[in-house]
């Protein structure tokens, strides 16, 4: 059976991904009287597993299907602010630098316009907030087979099990760190299983314009990026 990259979100994303979440980090962003978004709750494991930290955290979640909506309501407390909603269309209902950390995983591949929502991320993350972040690496599990490193999507297989990737690239390990670096955020630690890699990142909010805005003879690569970019952990992934 095959469906849509937008069905394939209803019906998957959020699935057992607070697991994944590494130790240390997730006690890192639970801390009283913080607040926290999940782009992508699912079933609602990960705000469960927050709330059951019995800490005084303002909690909130985004995921597109109502299913989800409806069993993630019965698993987390009447505290927790559930939203419905398309991230690639609709702005986030929250006010600037609201959010101390923001939670998404394996949630961007399938958006249309990731560059959308990653501007609202931005927006309302504390500067020096904190990212949890995690995705499929595209060579790995696009189904699509590569000829001397390079990746064949036209030769990309659609069938259940398979990610169709709306951006083909975007989802290679040094483009996924060129996107987010040049929104100005900074990948503090990186942890990779055999098909994903998770990271910890910092929302710098640097006072620099945004990469969409930036005319090369106003601004070189070293002044823009200064501070972001830090050495890669993994250097070995295709």
């Amino acid at each position: 059976m095959t469906y849509s990259a937008r069905e394939h979100l209803r019906r998957n994303v959020g699935q057992g991904m607070e697991e994944r979440i590494h130790q240390p980090w997730f006690e890192e962003i639970c801390k009283d009287n913080s607040k926290i978004l999940e782009i992508g709750f699912g079933k609602g494991n990960f705000l469960k597993k927050v709330e059951s930290t019995g800490k005084n955290i303002e909690l909130y979640g985004i995921d597109v299907s109502e299913e989800n909506l409806k069993i993630a309501r019965e698993q987390v407390g009447v505290k927790c602010g559930l939203l419905l909603m398309d991230i690639a269309k609709e702005k986030f209902p929250w006010k600037d630098n609201y959010f101390d950390a923001i939670v998404m995983m394996e949630v961007l591949e399938h958006v249309e316009s990731p560059l959308t929502t990653t501007i609202e991320i931005q927006r309302v993350c504390k500067r020096n907030g904190t990212v949890l972040y995690s995705y499929p690496l595209e060579s790995k599990i696009c189904g699509a087979p590569l000829h001397n490193g390079v990746i064949k999507h036209n030769e990309r297989k659609h069938e259940s099990g398979f990610h169709s990737f709306p951006m083909p690239g975007m989802f290679t390990y040094e483009n996924q760190r060129y996107f987010w670096n040049q929104q100005y955020f900074r990948v503090e630690d990186e942890e990779r299983t055999e098909y994903h890699i998770m990271w910890k990142m910092t929302n710098l909010k640097l006072d620099r314009p945004h990469c969409l805005d930036v005319v090369n003879i106003d601004w070189n690569t070293e002044e823009l990026f200064e501070g972001v970019w830090t050495e890669p952990k993994f250097k070995d992934i295709v």
